[in-house]
């Protein structure tokens, strides 16, 4: 009996076919030891669109909305009939036994798959292939490991959850808008709120006029004190006059007091830190609204972090982010010359493999950088939550 493995694209199945000594080229795949290696070409079954449903649903009317299909239901994706018709012919041979999912490692690469395989209508037992390297070594130590299909249920669904929801809001919103405006105007779960992003950025930075202020500066013996800022040069200067000549006593240190609390929630291996600034290896810095971070507990990383940049393995854009929690590896905390925190561990992911290196100043300032096998680096910057104790 034989094993078919699906892989997302040709290329790769071509290097999983190599590796494990499927050399014999046929119409569609590779067959050799025992094994079958073909491909899909991206996503082969998609969701219908509206007028799939009902045929009234061809014309974009307010009074159809919303639209809510109960079940969703699915078609071949225009021009890849064969690929898929090679798939099932695959599939069906009595001389395979069963089927191993070697699609892309995520959320995305499972759902291509499981659909295909639905669609087919296959009942055959399915293991699933989980490698982030097309290497051959890589690529023989996943297959002498494969896991049940199963195990990764939570992850198809949740890729179904969000491929419905694309549609869901891509096709009322869509229709909605373009025919309240008599235009058509495009939206997205995804594409409209980075627009929104972008939008209110862009209106900051045209608004933005610069103000005038006036600083008072006490230059102390060993040490200088600085004001709030004075909108009012008359303010301001009352303000000078009052502390000429007067005494100056210092009645609390805060700075050595942020300090401590810095070292000691560090030390203590018990943090997070609130990140508001990503810093992609292209572009622009990008200023975070929304409140993301990274947490270190219990011998654990939980990690809440936007990602912006290129992607390889997982879905455009980095997939669902760097959002997961997991155990912390090779965990080391030194501190530099300059009373710097240096921190540095890796940890895994369903998704990449994470090296983060994380440096936090004095002052709890934390610059985070981190490296992925599947994705581009990335940078962020943020702030030790001192009111984690």
């Amino acid at each position: 009996m034989s094993k078919l493995i699906i892989a997302e694209k040709p290329s790769v199945a071509k290097s999983i076919a190599s590796a494990l000594g499927a050399s014999s080229r046929a119409d569609g795949f590779y067959e050799g030891n025992g094994l079958l290696v073909s491909w899909c070409v991206g996503h082969l079954v998609s969701p219908m669109d509206a007028g799939g449903y009902d045929e009234r649903f061809k014309k974009w009317r307010y009074d159809d909305l919303p639209i809510l299909p109960e079940p969703f239901r699915y078609v071949l994706a225009p021009g890849k009939e064969d690929a898929f018709e090679n798939l099932r012919a695959l599939m069906d041979r009595p001389d395979v036994d069963t089927i191993v999912n070697a699609c892309d490692a995520g959320r995305e690469g499972e759902l291509i798959f499981r659909l295909v395989y639905e669609m087919a209508g296959c009942h055959k037992p399915v293991l699933r292939l989980w490698i982030s390297s097309m290497e051959d070594g890589a690529i023989r130590e996943g297959f002498s490991d494969l896991r049940p299909g199963t195990d990764y249920e939570a992850l198809y669904q949740s890729a179904l959850c969000r491929q419905k929801a694309d549609w869901l809001v891509g096709i009322n919103a869509t229709r909605l808008f373009s025919v309240l405006y008599h235009r058509t105007l495009n939206v997205g779960r995804v594409q409209t709120p980075t627009l929104a992003m972008l939008a209110e950025r862009d209106a900051k930075i045209t608004l933005f006029h610069k103000e005038k202020y006036h600083l008072l500066r006490l230059m102390l013996d060993g040490a200088e004190a600085v004001s709030e800022k004075f909108t009012d040069p008359a303010a301001a200067e009352q303000a000078a006059a009052a502390c000429k000549g007067a005494a100056v006593t210092c009645t609390s240190v805060k700075k050595e007091q942020k300090k401590e609390a810095v070292r000691q929630l560090i030390v203590s291996e018990d943090y997070k830190i609130d990140v508001n600034t990503a810093m992609p290896m292209r572009g622009r810095s990008i200023p975070l609204t929304s409140q993301y971070s990274l947490q270190i507990r219990n011998d654990s990383v939980f990690s809440y972090l936007p990602y912006y940049g290129r992607a390889y393995s997982v879905p455009y854009g980095g997939g669902s982010g760097l959002i997961f929690n997991a155990p912390l590896k090779e965990y080391t905390m030194d501190m530099d010359k300059k009373g710097n925190a240096v921190i540095k561990f890796s940890a895994r992911s369903p998704e990449d493999f994470f090296e983060f290196r994380a440096k936090v100043f004095p002052d709890g300032t934390t610059s985070i950088d981190v490296t992925m096998q599947n994705r581009q680096a990335i940078s962020y910057r943020g702030e030790v939550d001192l009111d984690k104790k």
